[in-house]
């Protein structure tokens, strides 16, 4: 039997790496860590690897944008994102 992709399966793939292409072309890795699950050192390592991620998808460090929020309930939002329409 041939296998055959469909573009839910593309969905998906892109949901399980954690990495969405946004309509202008930027590159977004994002999660929510919920309270409990992260310390100052985990975040700082997690930016850091997203940061990293997006580097080595071609990202030049002045279109690389960090976003840390930390939520009402204790957790914390991350987004690095690839600007693509920011400075090159």
């Amino acid at each position: 039997m041939e296998f055959t992709a469909s573009p839910l399966q593309g969905v998906l793939a892109q949901l399980v790496t954690g990495a969405t292409a946004m309509a202008s072309d930027d590159v977004e890795i994002s999660t929510l860590v919920p309270e409990g699950e992260w310390t100052d050192e985990s975040l700082a390592v997690l930016v850091a690897d997203y940061e990293h991620k997006i580097a080595e998808m071609g990202a030049p460090q002045s279109q690389i944008k960090t976003h840390v929020e930390h939520t009402s309930r204790g957790g914390v939002k991350i987004r690095v994102v690839w600007d693509r329409n920011g400075t090159p």
